[in-house]
C-alpha cells in the first residue's frame, strides 16, 4: 500500500514537480548518452519522489541522422516509479547514479531486432554517414553515405544495407559490424586512440548563431571553430569574438543534425552566451567532435583525480 500510496502522490504532484531531461543530449546511435555525475546528489538533496517518464518507440520513428523523414512506427509512454523521497534521502549519491544509469541504459536498435518492428520505408538509411562517418573497412572518414536503404563508402566501395529489422548487411560479406551501436562505439575508440596518440583535431569554418536571450537565436556572422586536447576555441566576427572552453567544462556536447532545418550544429558556451555553431566544410564532423570531447572529459577528469 505504501507504494500505491507514493505512487499516487508522485502523479497528483506531477504538475508542480521538477521535470527534467538529465541526458541533455538526443542520442546519435540509439544507445544512451552520459548523465552528469552531480545528478544523484541532486536527487537525493531534493528528498522527493523520482518518477522516470520514457518514450518507447520515438526513436525508430524519427531518429536524428534520417533528415527529419518520419518513420511510421507506433510510440508510446512507460512511467516507472523509481523511489520515495525518504529513499532518496537515505541512499549515497553514487548509489543514486548507478539506479539512474541501469534505467537509462537502452538500445534502439536492439529493442526493434528483438521486436521484430518493420521499418520498411525507403528512406531508413538516409543520413545514416552521419552517425557512422568511418569506414570499418578502409579506415576512410568523411567517405560514407547513407542513401535510400543503403549506406555506402565511396573511398573502397564498401556497401551495407540497413534491413527493416535495423541490422546491417554488408554487401561483400566483409562489413565487420551488422549492429549500428557496435559500429559507433568503435568509433569512438578509434577518436580515444587519437586523443592519446595527440593527432585528433577540429580545425573547420562555421557559420556563428548565437542565444543571449529568451527572444531568438542572432545570427552573428562566420569564423572558425577548433576542438582539441585543450577544449575548443571559437573565433570569428571581423575579430570581435573569441571564446574558449576547456575540456573539463562539460562531461558530453550539445550537438544535433539538420538543427531546426538550418544544418548540422555544435553549440558551445557558459552562463553567458551560447554559440550554435554549423560546420560550412570538412564532412561529418558533428558526431566524432561530441565523441572527441566525451573522451576528453574522461581523461581530464582522471587527471584531475589523480593530482
Amino acid at each position: 500500500m505504501t507504494l500505491v500510496r507514493d505512487m499516487n502522490y508522485a502523479v497528483k504532484k506531477l504538475r508542480s514537480s521538477i521535470l527534467m531531461y538529465p541526458e541533455a543530449s538526443y542520442t546519435f546511435d540509439g544507445t544512451a548518452t552520459p548523465l552528469p555525475d552531480q545528478l544523484g546528489r541532486f536527487v537525493r538533496m531534493l528528498k522527493a519522489p523520482v518518477v522516470m517518464i520514457k518514450t518507447e518507440g520515438a526513436f525508430a520513428r524519427d531518429p536524428l541522422y534520417n533528415m527529419l523523414q518520419i518513420r511510421d512506427v507506433k510510440v508510446s509512454a512507460k512511467m516507472t516509479y523509481v523511489m520515495s523521497g525518504e529513499e532518496a534521502a537515505s541512499k549515497s549519491p553514487e548509489e543514486i547514479n548507478r539506479i539512474l544509469r541501469d534505467l537509462f541504459s537502452f538500445d534502439n536498435f536492439r529493442d526493434q531486432q528483438q521486436s521484430g518492428t518493420v521499418i520498411d520505408e525507403p528512406f531508413r538509411a538516409d543520413g545514416l554517414n552521419r552517425v557512422l562517418y568511418k569506414c570499418p573497412v578502409c579506415g576512410s572518414e568523411g567517405t560514407m553515405e547513407g542513401k535510400g536503404a543503403v549506406l555506402t563508402c565511396k573511398s573502397c566501395g564498401s556497401r551495407w544495407t540497413l534491413t527493416e529489422t535495423g541490422y546491417l548487411e554488408a554487401e561483400s560479406g566483409k562489413g565487420v559490424f551488422d549492429h549500428v551501436p557496435e559500429w559507433y562505439s568503435w568509433e569512438r575508440q578509434c577518436v580515444r586512440k587519437e586523443l592519446e596518440e595527440d593527432t585528433y583535431k577540429l580545425d573547420v569554418p562555421v557559420l556563428i548563431r548565437m542565444l543571449v536571450d529568451t527572444r531568438c537565436i542572432y545570427t552573428v556572422g562566420e569564423g572558425r571553430l577548433t576542438h582539441g586536447p585543450e577544449g575548443f576555441h571559437l573565433t570569428g566576427c571581423g575579430g570581435m569574438l573569441d571564446f574558449s572552453l576547456p575540456p573539463s567544462a562539460s562531461y558530453s556536447l550539445y550537438s544535433d543534425y539538420f538543427w531546426y532545418e538550418l544544418g548540422d550544429m555544435i553549440c558551445i558556451g557558459d552562463e553567458n552566451a551560447l554559440y550554435y555553431c554549423f560546420p560550412k566544410e570538412g564532412g561529418d564532423v558533428v558526431a566524432k567532435t561530441r565523441l572527441a570531447a566525451e573522451e576528453l572529459y574522461k581523461m581530464t577528469s582522471k587527471k584531475r583525480a589523480r593530482s
